[in-house]
Formats: C-alpha cells, sequence, structure tokens
C-alpha cells in the first residue's frame, strides 16, 4: 500500500489517503492532466476520468474525512458522476445515518406545506429529461414529504423559497432515504441562515459578494454601485446553489460536489467570480440597474465552471470568511447609514416642495380675495397687511353706513 499526497491546494490544506488500485506513476499523471486547461478535449481525457475514479473510490474505501474529499471535489470534474456521489455526499455532509421520517398525515397537516406544493408544481425544468408525467408527479409527492419532513425534524427552521431546488437535486442523486438524512444535516450546517424567520441576515452576509467584487476589481465595483444593482440578482444563485438558476443537470450537481464540502458561505465566493468573470459583459451593459439586473440574472449554462471553482478556492484563501465577516458587518452598517441619509434627504426635498407648493397656494388664495389689483404688486408683507385692512375697513363702512342711505333714494 502506497501513501500517495496530493499537492494542489483548495482551502489552503493538503490531504493524503492510502490505495491499492492506484500506483503512485499513475497518479502523478492524474494530477498533471487534471492541471491541462483543456483535458476534455486531451487524448488521455478515458484515463483520465478512469484514474480519477479510482482514486475516489480509494478514498471512499478507506473512510476518508472531508478534508480528504475536498481536493477532489474542487478538481475538475468533481465526484465525476452520480454512483459515487451517492457514496460521498453522504459522508462529506456529514449526515447521521437513516433517521426518522414523520407520518405522511403530520406532513400534510404542517402549516408550509400548501406553499412546498405550489412551488414543487413549478420544478419540472429539474426532472431528468423524458421521464414520464406518473414518475414526475411520484416525485414531486416525494420533494414535497422531504421538506417538510426537514422541516418537522428541525422546528426553529423556516422555510424559504428555493429550498426546493436544494431538495429535488438531492432527492434525485441520493433517493429518500439518504436525501433526508443529508438535507436534515445541510439544513443545520449550510442554510441555517436562509432559513431564519426572516430574510434580513440573509441580505446583510450578501454583501460579501461586493466586498470580494472590491478587492479584486475596484473599477467593476464602482459601475455596480453607480447602478444601484444591490445584490437581489444573487440572491437565488446562493440560497439555490445555482440549481434555480442553471438548467444543466451535471453543472448544478457538480456545483453541489464543492457547496456540501465546503464553508456554507462557498456559493457566495463562487457568485462573486462569476461576476469578476462576466466583468466585460457586465461594462458593455448601460449602467442601469433593470438592464444590469437583466443581465446578470441570466447564467449561462457554458461558463467554465472548473476553472471558476479553482478560482474561488483562491479567492477563499485571500480573503478568508472570518476574515471577511468582520469587513461584511462594515459595509452592512455602511449601507444603513447611506440609506438612512438618502431617506432623511428625500423627507427634506418632499417637506421643501410641501412648503413651496403651501405657499402657493396661501399666494392664490389672497389674490382671489383682495379688493383693490394694486395690493398684489405690493412686496412688503406689512403693507400688504394694512392695504387689506383698510380694503376691509372701507368695505365694511360702504356696507353699514352708505348702503342704508342708498336704499333710502
Amino acid at each position: 500500500m502506497s501513501k500517495v499526497v496530493l499537492e494542489q491546494s483548495h482551502g489552503g490544506e493538503d490531504f493524503s489517503y492510502d490505495q491499492d488500485s492506484t500506483s503512485s506513476t499513475d497518479t502523478e499523471e492524474y494530477l498533471d492532466l487534471a492541471d491541462l486547461n483543456d483535458f476534455m478535449d486531451c487524448n488521455t481525457a478515458p484515463f483520465w476520468q478512469t484514474d480519477k475514479q479510482k482514486v475516489i473510490e480509494s478514498l471512499i474505501e478507506n473512510c476518508c474525512d472531508n478534508t480528504s474529499f475536498k481536493e477532489v471535489c474542487f478538481s475538475r470534474g468533481g465526484l465525476m458522476n452520480d454512483a459515487l456521489r451517492k457514496k460521498v455526499w453522504p459522508v462529506i455532509a456529514q449526515s447521521n445515518g437513516i433517521l426518522e421520517r414523520s407520518s405522511s398525515e403530520k406532513i400534510k397537516h404542517h402549516h408550509y406545506y400548501n406553499q412546498v406544493v405550489l412551488d414543487v408544481k413549478r420544478i419540472l425544468k429539474r426532472f431528468p429529461p423524458g421521464i414520464n408525467e406518473s414518475i414526475q408527479a411520484d416525485l414531486q409527492i416525494k420533494v414535497t414529504e422531504l421538506i417538510i419532513g426537514v422541516l418537522i425534524a428541525n422546528e426553529g427552521l423556516h422555510y424559504y423559497q428555493g429550498f426546493h431546488d436544494i431538495a429535488i437535486t438531492l432527492l434525485l442523486v441520493l433517493g429518500e432515504e439518504k436525501s433526508y438524512s443529508v438535507l436534515c444535516q445541510l439544513s443545520k450546517s449550510h442554510f441555517q441562515l436562509f432559513m431564519g424567520p426572516d430574510m434580513e441576515p440573509t441580505m446583510e452576509i450578501l454583501n460579501l459578494v461586493y466586498a470580494l467584487v472590491r478587492n479584486e476589481n475596484h473599477d467593476l465595483y464602482n459601475y455596480l454601485m453607480r447602478s444601484e444593482l444591490g445584490t437581489i440578482f444573487c440572491l437565488p444563485w446562493v440560497i439555490t446553489w445555482f440549481g434555480h438558476v442553471l438548467n444543466d443537470y451535471d453543472t448544478v450537481t457538480r456545483l453541489f460536489d464543492v457547496f456540501i464540502v465546503s464553508h456554507p458561505w462557498t456559493s457566495m465566493y463562487l457568485s462573486a467570480v462569476v461576476v469578476l468573470h462576466r466583468a466585460s459583459d457586465i461594462f458593455l451593459t448601460p449602467c442601469e440597474m433593470p438592464l444590469l439586473h437583466q443581465m446578470l440574472s441570466n447564467v449561462p449554462d457554458n461558463l467554465p465552471f472548473d476553472t471558476l471553482l479553482t478560482e474561488t478556492a483562491k479567492l477563499m484563501i485571500s480573503y478568508p470568511p472570518d476574515v471577511m465577516e468582520k469587513t461584511i458587518r462594515e459595509m452592512h452598517a455602511e449601507n444603513i447609514r447611506r440609506i438612512k441619509e438618502e431617506d432623511e434627504e428625500r423627507k427634506r426635498k418632499m417637506e421643501q416642495r410641501k412648503a413651496i407648493l403651501q405657499g402657493k397656494q396661501k399666494k392664490a388664495s389672497v389674490q382671489r380675495w383682495t379688493p383693490w389689483p394694486g395690493l398684489r404688486t405690493f412686496k412688503s408683507p406689512t403693507v400688504k397687511v394694512f392695504a387689506l385692512s383698510v380694503s376691509v375697513a372701507t368695505v365694511a363702512f360702504i356696507y353699514n353706513y352708505v348702503r342704508p342711505n342708498l336704499e333710502i333714494f
């Protein structure tokens, strides 16, 4: 049995594993091929895929921990196929095996049941192509029961729209029992932030995307800030692990390989990398919020995700989550202060407009009731008041003394 050490680090840590079936020479060749930019076009791609599968199977046989699998998940192709994922995902998610499921009756009476049913009906695009309607209907029921079962098992967590995209991917790869156990664990480790009573903590932590963009490309950051784009465009990316915005099943599961084995904020780091990767497209788009939001919301399926994940790993080393947390809090506080100042400025302008309008209305009222047209040309308020008083006294005099005398004649 030989000891092999993978040197290419993602996450700042090396790992080792024992193997029986793969020689040291073969593994070195596998690593060389894995470093090629266009390895899928390489003539030895079949060997690369076969050799990597042996590496993963060796890790499974030797019951390796997350650190061991992390390198493989970040490397090109991830865990390769669903057969391997079905074995590895429960391990790297650190799920506790088979858990007791809730009864169908209890699931149907849960307060989130109707909302989940409506959301699940809208995920037909996530099912494998060509699947017949009866199997689709069965999968919809199973996804609903999976989600509600997890919520029952974790009473403090709340359902959010997009959680069903996570659940369907796990169900398709792992099956009913394993997906339930894995989703229960991920709900407490990776999705707890998103499953609070409101989305305020999520919106706060999304500032990480802007903080990373600012660190890497200040011009791009300024452009996005000038457009007042906000972070809503990347919210579906983060809370569904790109499952809602990508149509390619293999790409989605390949990203899940990384997200499950990594820090809960990894999807935000990848979101920042995607924005940075599309900088040229962003600069070609007019600096207007609706146009930029539309452009960025549509994530192309053909992005080079293997390369982007390598950049994600590097970004997480350069700006670790624990270091960036302070930056995020400061940025969020600055945003709140800026929004408050903008609100106060809007209120001040509204009060000014209101005062001007009231002044115009008062002036129009005076003009309508002033008996002498010449009064309207007076500039001094004192003169105006004096003249108005004289006018009123004159009218009163005519009414009380002149009019009775006129009636005599």
